[in-house]
């Protein structure tokens, strides 16, 4: 007992210097020796992991991670990892597609519970779910139905698409549904053709990810030397960046990750670039989840003059006070919402918690985020989708609104109008609602 006592609290030791949350999934054409030098050049790139348990190089800066992809050869899933010196390992890959690793939740709820937690009850590794693909949810909560002990670290994700509102809208349905799990996008990118496209999609999937918290890690799908049309491929076929995997290595991110050995002496951190924020994508397969559209319950009235706030919830009819004690009210011609004397009544639709869409009451229309976020909010939808959703965010005594498209916050500007385009929840970006 001593002993076991004695592993687990010299089972992981941690570098001095942080890194980035970027990772590298290690696909065909690809050379260790010569294709992993280009994503040294700072600390953005962390990890890697190649769907496997052997590690093709032995780095200090980026760090190999292990995966069980299916059940096949898992009674050496303890010697494999072992000989890593990972602290982290990760679940079957796609169990939820018979053409990955096919593998039903019972029979993977049995495997994880003989083979993975005795991994973090022996050594201290932390670990990582199977990972399913964006059209995979309705396998996973079954797993973690059937075991509800799993002891699991941190949840990956596999995401393809192309356009940055369904990505954020299915992490902020995940991360609601699992909101005390980390989440790892181990595999993303753009389903897009057009390399600029690409290369845009990425940096903009960066920055959101880089600023999102519960988003421990991710990685760009992938690494290797490009041989298709599709522009995904971190390396040309010589072996130098391509224009994404430029934009990979050289997006502003943010070092929070904690590069940790279980075994041998620490080795020596590679030099960190800090920043604030940034990004990144992969993808391989094209399901896209897109968000349902949802109806709402009508009302009669319109514009009221409210005498006070009131966070205090009642109902779902509420009117919105800004920053400095006016109000939001639906423009009678061009539908937009401005700051005003007068208050709307809207009505907020939740979908948990802290997801709403929001609906002129009398316009019986949903507001959205015209123009991609950078038009004013106005009240012109008949139904919700991403652009018509929001986050609440709560600001002690005040709350502040974020699109889920964009990850922007709602601020009032300048000439009265209301924008999903401020980075930060504070000023005129914070709200109050009174509940009628």
């Amino acid at each position: 007992m001593k002993s076991h006592a004695l592993l687990v609290v010299l089972a992981l030791i941690a570098l001095a210097a942080a890194a980035g949350k970027r990772g590298l999934p290690l696909g065909s054409p690809f050379n260790a020796q010569e294709d992993l030098k280009p994503f040294q050049k700072n600390g953005a790139i962390s990890w890697m992991y190649n769907w496997g348990t052997n590690s093709p190089a032995n780095l200090s800066s980026i760090q190999y991670i292990p995966m069980q992809w299916n059940q096949n050869g898992i009674e050496k899933l303890e010697a494999n990892v072992l000989k890593t010196c990972s602290p982290y390992v990760l679940g079957f890959n796609e169990p939820d597609l018979q053409e990955q690793a096919g593998m039903t939740p019972a029979h993977s709820c049995d495997l994880w519970k003989q083979y993975f937690i005795p991994l973090k009850q022996k050594y201290g590794i932390k670990l990582g779910l199977p990972v399913v693909t964006n059209g995979g949810q309705k396998w996973l909560a079954e797993f973690m139905q059937l075991c509800p002990n799993h002891q699991a670290d941190f949840l990956p994700l596999h995401w393809y698409g192309q356009y940055m509102g369904d990505l954020t809208w299915y992490l902020g349905s995940v991360h609601t549904k699992y909101p005390n799990l980390p989440i790892w996008i181990t595999e993303y990118a753009s389903v897009l053709k057009n390399s600029d496209e690409v290369v845009k999609f990425a940096k903009e999937s960066m920055a959101y990810l880089e600023a999102t918290e519960w988003i421990e890690r991710y990685a760009w799908f992938g690494t290797w030397r490009t041989n298709s049309d599709w522009p995904v491929a971190t390396l040309t076929s010589d072996g130098k960046l391509s224009p994404v995997g430029q934009a990979y290595v050289d997006a502003p991110y943010v070092d929070s990750v904690k590069l940790t050995s279980r075994c041998g002496p620490t080795p020596t951190s590679s030099t960190t670039k800090k920043a604030t924020t940034s990004s990144t994508s992969k993808a391989t397969t094209s399901t896209t989840k897109k968000p349902t559209t949802s109806s709402t319950t009508q009302k009669t009235s319109s514009t009221v003059t409210p005498s006070t706030t009131s966070q205090n919830k009642t109902s779902n009819r509420v009117i919105l006070g800004t920053f400095d004690g006016k109000f939001v009210q639906t423009g009678d011609r061009n539908r937009r919402l401005s700051r005003s004397e007068n208050g709307t009544v809207y009505i907020m639709n939740y979908y948990n918690d802290k997801a709403f869409s929001l609906v002129d009451e009398n316009l019986k229309a949903y507001v959205t985020a015209d123009a991609g976020g950078k038009g004013p909010l106005i009240a012109n939808r008949a139904a919700a989708s991403t652009w018509e959703k929001f986050w609440l965010v709560n600001q002690g005594d005040k709350v502040a609104f974020k699109s889920w498209a964009n990850s922007k916050f709602v601020t009032v500007q300048n000439d009265g109008d209301l924008l999903a385009d401020s980075t930060s929840a504070e000023g005129k970006a914070l709200f109050t609602i009174k509940y009628l």
